[in-house]
């Protein structure tokens, strides 16, 4: 140490050391860095939750094999370069279920370990954060630098600039994280980049050309990081220029017919007890003739056709049957909306409200949250006592009976015993009911769906507050409240599963 002092004007020791308790003794001119704390704040910062791909039905095991094997998917991923495949379909021919797809085979056993799989899933039935450019790139970045800790080099200054003075919120400006994006691109170590983003269509119309225009300059880059786009969509006119003729290009109808006939068959021979197989063949072949690259179409027919076998009919009604079906979707959607047409009126009320849920709150509502709401009276005259005596003793019956296919329970993992919650059952059913002459008994509005999501809220928490007042023991004036008073107050609400939304959306 002398002899370092005597020749050396200045010294500087790095120590490293594994994680103690208390302190090491620092003296004001020592500094003391914990190992990746600043990137694993700033990936806390980059945090969101992208619902979507939990929700995506995964593919039928004798479909989407086609997938690996064809031209355009080897070209682009046997690429050395930069490239975009960009997978365009009509509505409801199965692009996000593709996109699911090729995501899990990759993580499973395609990519390689110098890769890196960032993937966003857009939904316009999420609410609007999932609709959201901002969020698309946090979680694209998030993923990128959880995965590799040498991207953080483009993260920190701005990361830091951020957090200056940002008393520990950091918002990520919508600039600032495209040009993050676009450093990673540039990275010096040779990686390979993977990004899947699904659902463009659904993106928000502001920034939806930047975005493409974006995805596309990252595709066709020559320098750093070999980066590999995904883009699934339907047809979208935002393409920058040499979009059509640069990228790779599945048109998604006419590569799905033969997965449309797997799967046909597999439910026909699931379905049809006693039926011999011409009469299957004679079925598969007319739902294949007439899907059209639609699979939500024949998703529809299934479960129609399982709900007329349990009629007991023979050979020849079935396939009547089958045959005057809509062979539309969007007649179809018609024609399922005249069954709930014919409810009666405080049941056609109920199925409105529950779409009205559905279409325009600003989250995924739970299973548990809807039951509840649907039990809050909206007219004045109605008293608000008793509430459990209106709660519906079954709600799974009353949102089939009420709104039929058109919705599904679907259950995102994670959460204790998974979280169930309601949704429209596709995009397309999302649109169907926004249109302004879809039915005088079910069209409905942003203002008049809000009004209402407000008004049940707001009665919803009165009716906490009248029954929280009736449980015994408990001080009429809250300032008089006990340890024992605020525990059982915490009880009572936990029982109350639309506490938090309402809380939420007032």
């Amino acid at each position: 140490m002398r002899i370092l002092q005597r020749h050396f004007p200045t010294v500087k020791w790095l120590v490293t050391n594994p994680p103690t308790r208390g302190t090491l003794g620092l003296q004001s001119s020592e500094v003391h860095l914990e190992f990746d704390k600043e990137r694993q704040a700033c990936l806390k910062s980059l945090s969101f939750d992208n619902l979507r791909y939990h929700n995506i039905a995964n593919s039928h095991e004798h479909t989407l094999g086609w997938f690996l094997e064809c031209d355009e998917y080897n070209a682009w991923i046997s690429s050395e370069h930069s490239c975009m495949l960009f997978i365009e379909g009509k509505p409801g021919s199965g692009k996000s279920t593709l996109m699911r797809f090729f995501r899990d085979k990759f993580v499973s056993n395609l990519g390689s370990e110098s890769d890196i799989l960032a993937d966003f899933f857009y939904s316009a039935r999420d609410g609007e954060l999932h609709r959201s450019h901002d969020s698309m790139l946090i979680t694209l970045l998030h993923d990128i630098l959880k995965a590799d800790a040498t991207f953080f080099v483009h993260f920190q200054k701005d990361f830091r600039d951020l957090t200056r003075g940002s008393e520990g919120v950091v918002k990520w400006p919508y600039k600032t994280l495209k040009d993050v994006l676009l450093a990673c691109s540039k990275h010096q170590a040779r990686v390979k980049l993977v990004l899947i983003v699904d659902a463009m269509d659904e993106s928000e119309d502001t920034e939806r050309q930047d975005i493409v225009t974006l995805l596309w300059g990252l595709a066709s880059s020559t320098a750093g990081a070999c980066v590999k786009v995904l883009l699934a969509s339907r047809p979208i006119n935002e393409r920058p220029v040499g979009f059509d003729s640069g990228c790779q290009r599945i048109l998604l109808q006419e590569k799905n017919k033969k997965d449309i006939g797997n799967y046909t068959r597999a439910f026909l021979g699931d379905l049809s007890f006693g039926l011999d197989q011409e009469i299957i063949a004679e079925a598969k072949e007319y739902i294949i003739a007439h899907a059209d690259g639609v699979f939500v179409w024949v998703h529809l027919i299934e479960k129609e056709l399982k709900n007329f076998l349990q009629k007991g009919p023979n050979a020849t009604e079935l396939m009547k049957h089958l045959q005057s079906l809509p062979r539309d979707l969007e007649k179809y959607y018609e024609f399922m909306l005249q069954g709930m047409e014919s409810n009666k009126q405080s049941e056609v009320e109920q199925g409105k409200r529950i779409l009205q849920f559905c279409l325009f709150s600003h989250r995924p509502i739970g299973l548990l949250e809807l039951h509840h709401a649907l039990a809050v009276p909206l007219a004045e005259h109605q008293h608000s006592t008793n509430f459990k005596k209106k709660l519906s003793i079954d709600i799974r019956g009353l949102l089939t009976h009420c709104v039929g296919h058109f919705l599904e329970i679907k259950t995102i993992p994670g959460y204790e015993g998974g979280w169930e919650f309601v949704q429209v059952m596709h995009q397309t059913v999302r649109e169907f009911f926004l249109r302004p002459q879809v039915s005088v008994k079910f069209y409905t509005t942003a203002n008049e769906a809000g009004t209402m999501i407000r008004l049940t809220c707001a009665r919803y928490l009165l009716i906490c507050l009248e029954e929280i007042r009736r449980i015994s023991d408990l001080p009429v004036r809250p300032k008089d409240w006990n340890q024992h008073a605020f525990v059982l107050a915490c009880r009572y609400l936990d029982k109350r599963m639309f506490f938090e939304y309402s809380l939420e959306y007032l």
